[in-house]
């Protein structure tokens, strides 16, 4: 028995480096990590989707300047780290600028919320912007 058990993380790791050498993407630690994947990721920038249905909460988040992309249009409830609440309408296919933030999000309305957003990274020292 006591053999067979030191197998158990090597069967573990060997299952988490397969699943990564397929593809799978890592989900956003730092964001909405229920409902945000990324999608690609270097130095400069992080693009992830966002999909949530109505209702959902993703808790506090601290994001870059970011560019969001709707692929469906909907309602988020966005409340500030100071309390502060607001309301962002996101239109289908309407590009919109966000500058950083401390947040928490809810998708509000009756329409689920599918966007990508484009987080803009500090460029490395000695890159011109």
């Amino acid at each position: 028995m006591k053999k067979a058990l030191w197998l158990l993380p090597a069967v573990v790791v060997t299952a988490v480096v397969y699943r990564l050498a397929q593809g799978q993407k890592e989900i956003r630690p730092h964001s909405a990590s229920r409902y945000s994947r990324i999608l690609f990721e270097n130095d400069r920038v992080r693009v992830s989707r966002f999909r949530a249905a109505p209702g959902a909460r993703a808790g506090m988040l601290s994001q870059p300047d970011h560019v969001l992309y709707p692929l469906k249009g909907c309602e988020l409830r966005q409340v500030a780290a100071d309390g502060k609440t607001s309301l962002v309408d996101l239109k289908k296919g309407k590009v919109a600028w966000s500058r950083g933030s401390d947040h928490s999000l809810q998708v509000a309305g009756a329409r689920s919320c599918d966007f990508v957003d484009v987080e803009l990274k500090e460029p490395p020292a000695g890159v011109r912007p």
